[in-house]
């Protein structure tokens, strides 16, 4: 009986040592974010300029709103309420907040940037990945213009029409296309379609299905795609255009002014190496450059 109880006890300090690893082997609490209140600001500041500028990859949660002090950079970044962001912001790991976020001009956000709610990034600024409802881009800065005070009205009021239909599969039969094809001004196509060429949709043109294209696709101002829109090549989205489901593309895409892809009930996906996005279009969903995006 003794032998059993020192055994046992011998067993117990053995193996006490060990319980905070087999914690976090089974649960990685190590990897969550510091929890650092936005009271502490200048703090933050002072350590940043203590660093001389170079770039922050301390993991910070911040509960409430955070303006993030200017000439900062983070790698790592997730806030319960909104961001400001007012000077230029480099990013190299995430960001991810609750409330809305807003990026200023000429920032470099490395990772991915993602919002519950709208995420508004300045222009000149470069990207990665950006989630948000929507994700919006601001004008140039010779422009002098300022975010539009209601976000979400592209995918909201012009497109409310659209509520609760489905989007992908579109209506009718898919037709086929052997070579290039050009809907002109106010033409309406009913169907899905597949061109083995270039597509372009002139102004006020209408799919009222899902486009795949072998060359590049064309849309043109306020020409609408009620579906998915895949490209081979490329994808133009003039001033005013409409794409409600996924955008993809093998080499390129640009985001015209006031282009919209997806809708705030029913978000979608922007896909190619390289994106170029100008003032005011807005994406409802996920916005991915694989190699380099670029707000004009």
């Amino acid at each position: 009986m003794v032998a059993a109880v020192f055994v046992l006890a011998l067993g117990v300090l053995v193996a006490l040592p060990l319980a905070p690893s087999i914690r976090t082997w089974k649960r990685r609490i190590d990897s969550r974010p510091l929890r650092i209140h936005e009271r502490y600001d200048h703090e933050l500041h002072r350590a940043s300029e203590e660093r001389s500028g170079s770039a922050r990859r301390a993991g910070l949660r911040v509960h409430g709103d955070y303006r993030v002090p200017e000439g900062s950079s983070v790698g790592a970044l997730c806030v319960d309420g909104s961001v400001t962001w007012d000077g230029q912001a480099v990013v190299e790991g995430w960001l991810d907040a609750r409330g809305p976020v807003t990026v200023g001009r000429h920032a470099r956000l490395e990772g991915s940037c993602a919002s519950d709610r709208r995420l508004f990034v300045g222009s000149g600024s470069t990207f990665e990945r950006l989630v948000g409802a929507p994700v919006e881009f601001g004008a140039r800065v010779d422009e002098g213009a300022t975010p539009p005070s209601d976000a979400t009205r592209y995918g909201k009021r012009r497109f409310e029409g659209l509520a609760g239909r489905p989007f992908i599969s579109g209506t009718g039969d898919r037709t086929l296309i052997d070579g290039d094809l050009v809907l002109d001004p106010g033409e309406v196509l009913d169907g899905s379609l597949v061109v083995r060429g270039a597509l372009t949709l002139r102004s006020g043109a209408t799919v009222n299905g899902s486009v795949t294209c072998y060359g590049d696709l064309t849309v043109g101002e306020s020409a609408r795609i009620l579906g998915a829109a895949f490209s081979r090549q490329s994808v133009w989205l003039a001033a005013e255009s409409f794409v409600a489901g996924p955008c993809v593309a093998d080499r390129a895409i640009r985001l015209g002014q006031s282009a919209t892809v997806g809708m705030e009930n029913a978000r979608s996906t922007v896909s190619a190496p390289r994106i170029e996005s100008h003032a005011y279009a807005a994406v409802f969903g996920i916005i991915h450059a694989t190699e380099s995006g670029q707000v004009a």
